[in-house]
């Protein structure tokens, strides 16, 4: 089953569903837009945006050069827009010659320097359209794949995911591989179907795109050859005439062509060992010794991380439907191989790809994985809706609801969302509005609960609840905390292992998480007190406020 043939040419059979589209997008931009200004800057940020002003003002690509610069650039322009300048400091001159430690605390004075709040503003800027994008994309794929519902499905259920939201307006990497990966697909798609010149020029303009996002997009050029030689070995037999002969690989090897040209463009014609001496620096400034954390449990490495995290950190009622649409496309007569292939063989590379070299960090690794999931999410939920059945409605309309309930909940703090099953497995009774995010800190840590990105919302909060008083500060970020002038100091790690004097505390879930675990298995000692003190509250849903008194 598949819809308007030509290559991007969508159907006008009902035009009310791009009004709707649109509505949509637009709800997805405000809810980007206020959660940004909610938010302090995450972890990585800093150091993608001195990388990204690097590139644009003066030509570098010496910052950050682990990733590939094509989302960062875009970053670095909004705020060569908006007024930001390099600061030429004696730091900001070491890194440019290749002392990386400076890259945080350069994007954190660009910040600064240039106006705190409307500089970030900028900044995030172009991953808030780069996130609308793949939007866009969903939606579009989606309604050629299974008809305008199935597309308006997988768009709401993509601008209503947690995930999503919490991370497309940060100036992090993540989404922008994810949009741009889909965008490449989505013209392979449709190149296979209705081949012409245009289609395989858009074709190697977005894979080479797409390569420029994040050193493993290069999954991509292994999973377009499988695709190529699906969607046109098992083309759709004509009616009439002979069938088609076996079609030459000469336009894949265009396509390839075309998108190293566009990827040494972008690195500045500086030639193909660029790229490559980036991708021997992926991971290069984590340490190799790092303890990663699951379930209360310590490892190097867990296999099965990437998928508890899809378990915990999805909607229930998202990954239901998720479910449901790998088993209409495979057991569905309407989806024939070529489509089956497009629609699960990425995202099952991609993944596979993950368990395999990521780090166990977040489920931020995985994003360009839920964008399938919505995509099969929206096939059955459009099918459900459809359906004759009474019961299918009910229960398509139920989990649509359950969507909206999950987003609303945990705004604007999906960076931090945890679904039901996260409390239900641990402590039913904290199960609330916000789903089990309160308890994500006894199952994932790092960038799944916090990621530096509370201390405007800590700010308000001493100043509604704690006016006059100092609080001490387990920070897990980047940025400096002192920018945002409220009263506190900084702890260090150590200082968390026991219990200390009676007084106010603002602690990272990250750590509350992490180090309870060192305690727990005995890799230090400690009394595991961030664990057996209530909080007196979460805020941001990423930051534990414990008011011990005096003993």
């Amino acid at each position: 089953m598949c819809y308007d043939a030509g290559f991007m040419k969508p159907s006008l059979r009902a035009p009310w569903t791009f009004v709707i589209a649109g509505v949509l997008l637009a709800i997805f931009f405000c809810e980007l837009l206020f959660a940004s200004r909610a938010k302090s800057p995450a972890w990585d940020e800093p150091g993608h945006i001195a990388s990204g002003v690097a590139y644009v003002q003066l030509g570098s690509l010496a910052v950050n050069p682990q990733h590939p610069p094509l989302l960062k650039a875009l970053s670095g322009l909004g705020l060569t827009l908006g007024g930001a300048k390099w600061q030429d400091v004696p730091q900001a001159r070491d890194l440019l010659r290749g002392v990386e430690q400076w890259q945080w605390d350069i994007g954190s004075l660009i910040l600064i320097k240039s106006g705190l709040e409307g500089a970030l503003m900028w900044a995030r800027l172009p991953m808030m359209l780069v996130g609308i994008m793949g939007g866009l994309v969903l939606y579009l794929w989606g309604r050629q794949l299974a008809g305008e519902l199935a597309g308006l499905c997988a768009l709401f259920l993509y601008v209503l995911d947690p995930t999503i939201v919490g991370h497309s307006f940060l100036v992090t990497l993540d989404v922008g591989l994810g949009a741009f990966s889909l965008l490449f697909l989505f013209c392979l798609w449709n190149y296979v179907r209705a081949p012409g010149r245009l289609g395989l020029a858009f074709c190697g303009i977005t894979l080479g795109l797409a390569l420029c996002t994040k050193f493993s997009s290069v999954v991509l050029v292994p999973v377009a050859a499988v695709l190529w030689f699906c969607g046109t070995r098992f083309r759709p037999t004509p009616k009439k005439g002979k069938p088609e002969s076996h079609p030459s690989a000469l336009p894949l090897l265009w396509i390839y062509g075309v998108a190293g040209v566009v990827v040494l463009a972008i690195y500045r014609f500086q030639g193909p060992g660029a790229y490559l001496a980036g991708v021997t620096k992926v991971n290069a400034d984590h340490a190799a010794n790092y303890m990663v954390y699951m379930a209360g449990d310590l490892a190097s490495n867990f296999t099965s991380y990437f998928a508890v995290a899809y378990l915990l950190k999805e909607p229930l009622a998202a990954i239901l439907l998720a479910a449901g649409g790998v088993i209409l496309v495979l057991r569905g007569r309407q989806f024939a191989l070529r489509e089956k292939s497009f629609l699960l063989l990425p995202p099952v590379a991609i993944f596979l790809l993950h368990v395999w070299k990521a780090d166990n960090l977040g489920i931020r690794y995985i994003i360009p994985c839920l964008l399938f999931a919505h995509l099969l999410g929206g096939i059955a939920l459009a099918d459900w809706l459809r359906a004759p059945a009474k019961g299918k409605r009910i229960a398509a309309l139920f989990l649509s609801a359950w969507v909206v309930l999950a987003a609303a909940g945990i705004y604007p703090d999906g960076l931090s969302y945890f679904n039901e099953s996260a409390c239900l497995l641990d402590d039913p009774g904290k199960v609330g509005i916000d789903g089990g995010s309160r308890c994500g800190v006894a199952w994932l840590d790092d960038s799944n609960v916090d990621w530096g990105e509370g201390l405007k919302q800590l700010r308000a909060w001493l100043e509604s609840n704690a006016k006059g008083r100092t609080a001490r500060i387990g920070y897990f970020g980047s940025f400096p905390v002192g920018a945002y002038e409220m009263p506190v100091e900084l702890m260090d790690d150590s200082q968390m292992w026991f219990q200390p004097p009676s007084g106010l505390y603002a602690v990272s879930a990250h750590l509350v998480a992490h180090e309870s675990a060192l305690v727990r298995r005995n890799y230090t000692r400690g009394d595991e007190w961030l664990l057996r003190v209530p909080p007196r509250a979460i805020v941001g849903h990423c930051l534990y406020i414990y008011d011990l008194p005096a003993k």
